[in-house]
């Protein structure tokens, strides 16, 4: 009876500790779990890469695009192939500064991305130049994801920051309630290394990726340190998990994926 008594009380921890949903990033194979990279620089304006993950419906893809070049050759649109393809929006407004150019797009899944499915990315030039992709995928996201605290600037230097966000949708308690995908486009690839606790998913072509995972409002600011000055853009979005808003245990943690 007493071991009973003592399973059933472990089975009522286990399940109170899970009373909301854990939000985890599903590592793939890529720099720190990015779900895929891809590059190209032949006249075509489109990208595709590859996921070496499956992610499945209710996950949140974050993805980067960026083009070493200027103006109407921006990233317009992403979209993938699963069964039915996943719906993609841009978190924040493709910029350009000099040749480096780039925006952030994300999806909310609805469709299961099998590991070895395509992300493509289109821009607005098909010319030779360089085109840039890195995607990353976590669980644990709201149905409305993207936080009004998201934020983008572009500028020339070593240090390239997109700026102070605002506060964040993360209540007091909450741990790890919020995550922060930063990405960079310059245009003199040089050593890039992240501020803080941000997480570097790797450096394609011209362009850079991070995250963090936050358990506060307070704003944050992404700052990736070139080795090398030139022009840059830069884009911090922030979105929030299933318990932003709610206090309790549900958080972003990590999570290894399984691959083939």
């Amino acid at each position: 009876m007493r071991r009973l008594l003592a399973s059933i009380a472990l089975i009522s921890g286990v399940m109170s500790s899970h009373a909301f949903a854990i939000g985890a990033i599903i590592t793939g194979t890529g720099t720190n779990g990015a779900l895929g990279t891809a590059t190209i620089s032949t006249g075509v304006n489109t990208l595709t890469l590859t996921t070496t993950v499956d992610v499945p419906p209710g996950s949140l893809i974050a993805v980067g695009a960026a083009i070493h070049a200027s103006g109407g050759a921006l990233p317009t649109s992403c979209t993938d192939n699963a069964s039915t393809p996943n719906t993609y929006a841009a978190s924040l407004t493709a910029l350009s500064n000099s040749t480096a150019a780039g925006g952030p797009f994300y999806s909310l899944t609805t469709t299961d991305l099998p590991n070895g499915g395509t992300i493509t990315c289109t821009f607005g030039s098909s010319s030779a130049l360089r085109k840039d992709m890195i995607a990353v995928a976590f669980s644990g996201a709201v149905a409305s994801p993207l936080d009004a605290a998201s934020v983008s600037g572009t500028g020339s230097g070593t240090a390239m920051s997109p700026g102070v966000s605002g506060t964040l949708a993360c209540p007091s308690g909450a741990a790890g309630c919020e995550i922060l995908v930063g990405m960079t486009s310059e245009v003199q690839a040089g050593t890039l290394t992240e501020n803080g606790s941000f997480i570097g998913l790797g450096t394609q072509g011209f362009m850079h990726m991070s995250y963090e995972i936050v358990a506060a409002s307070t704003p944050v600011t992404y700052t990736v340190t070139n080795g090398t000055t030139g022009a840059f853009v830069a884009f911090l979005s922030a979105f929030k998990s299933s318990v932003s808003g709610v206090s309790g245990s549900g958080r972003f943690q990590p999570l290894l994926g399984v691959t083939n």
